[in-house]
């Protein structure tokens, strides 16, 4: 830290960035908010007593920008004040504030990513289950259907953001699918509730034409 000039720092948020920003240009991985704050506060023997507060406990626009922040790192003030819909002089506030929220929101969120299912080569994936024996289908078919079997209740946009295809041939591809996708959960062990509903609403769907 002492790489950095704080003297015309305004926010904890700004000192963190510059701080990581240090870090990287020098080959150093970056730093938590917490552990920079944190570290400051010891070596200058400051000493915080607010009280701290739960994720759920705040207000929906506080929620709003921890969650689109967390979400949208790259985001500018400007912008994330925009995304979240809130004036543009409270995204500082909140991130300054709550800090500490935005690194545990992130922990968690990386911990749900090491267990989603990355996609696989196409070989790979028919050779997994002979569900996929008399099934022609690209890579991407394939990717799509096996993830949504390994994770049946993620949303359309969710599996389209995860693996870099657009929302509209996801949610394509999971209709045509859905009886292969249902069958593949049953086989590796997914509750498949969320998929049997699905497939409901796709019957009720072409019932209707």
């Amino acid at each position: 830290m002492k790489a950095v000039d704080s003297r015309d720092v305004d926010t904890y948020q700004e000192f963190v960035e510059r701080v990581n920003a240090s870090l990287r240009s020098n080959g150093i991985e970056k730093r938590s908010y917490t552990n920079i704050v944190e570290q400051m506060k010891s070596f200058f023997d400051l000493h915080n007593t607010s009280e701290t507060a739960e994720l759920d406990n705040l207000s929906d626009k506080k929620q709003r920008i921890i969650k689109t922040h967390v979400e949208n790192p790259s985001l500018t003030v400007t912008e994330l004040a925009e995304k979240a819909d809130v004036h543009q002089s409270y995204p500082n506030q909140v991130i300054e504030k709550y800090g500490y929220l935005i690194d545990e929101l992130e922990e968690k969120m990386d911990d749900e990513n090491s267990n989603v299912v990355s996609p696989m080569s196409h070989s790979k994936l028919q050779n997994q289950s002979s569900l996929y024996d008399n099934q022609c289908m690209t890579e991407e078919s394939l990717n799509i259907v096996e993830y949504f079997a390994n994770n049946p209740t993620s949303e359309t946009h969710e599996v389209a953001d995860e693996l870099g295809y657009s929302v509209s041939y996801v949610s394509n591809i999971e209709d045509k699918y859905i009886e292969l996708t249902l069958n593949r959960a049953k086989e590796l062990g997914k509750n498949a509730n969320a998929l049997n509903e699905k497939l409901k609403e796709l019957e009720q769907r072409q019932a209707q034409k």
